[in-house]
């Protein structure tokens, strides 16, 4: 029997892992579950959070990416209107910023597929 996968753009984590948290195992372990659970390709999600936070996720997302248990990384902000920023905490959101976009994209190693 052949079904369809599920493909998610945006997953925050799974099972008690929290991508944004960036920790390695707890993102393997989301990733692993998520698998087991019919989802066949993931983007892993980051939250808008102070940026030593944004570039340690995408540094070990990357890492994940890799291994191939990500498609890749999905960033939700920092560079969000405070108007529209949805869940974002407030606290975190910031205007475009060049700098700390090439920090973000170096930490990420080519993973870096979406950012809202």
């Amino acid at each position: 029997m052949i079904l369809p996968g599920l493909v998610d753009l945006h997953c925050h984590g799974a099972a008690r892992g929290d991508f944004s948290a960036g920790e390695a195992e707890a993102s393997r372990t989301a990733a692993t579950f998520l698998h087991g659970s019919g989802t066949t390709t993931l983007l892993a999600s980051l939250v808008t959070a102070p940026p030593e936070e944004l570039i340690r996720g995408m540094s070990t997302l990357s890492g994940l990416a890799k291994e191939g248990l990500v498609a890749g990384i999905h960033s939700e902000g920092p560079f969000l209107s405070e108007g529209r920023c949805g869940a974002q905490d407030p606290l975190w959101l910031r205007a475009p910023d060049l700098g700390l976009l090439g920090e973000l994209l170096a930490a990420a190693i080519g993973s870096l597929r979406t950012m809202t």
